[in-house]
């Protein structure tokens, strides 16, 4: 499985489950997914920057 369809998979579920008892616990999952995917982006879009100096 790549990590990709993990990632979609895992995020879905913490969306599917985030009215229940623990919803504190699914909100800062999806909260990290969202940060770490922002992070990803700006980390690549550095790369690229450097790549072509």
């Amino acid at each position: 499985m790549k990590i990709t369809h993990a990632l979609i998979l895992f995020a879905a579920f913490d969306f599917l489950l985030i009215g229940q008892n623990d919803a504190i616990a699914h909100t800062a999952h999806l909260s990290g997914v969202v940060a770490g995917l922002l992070l990803g982006l700006q980390y690549r879009k550095k790369q690229r920057q450097y790549r072509f100096m």
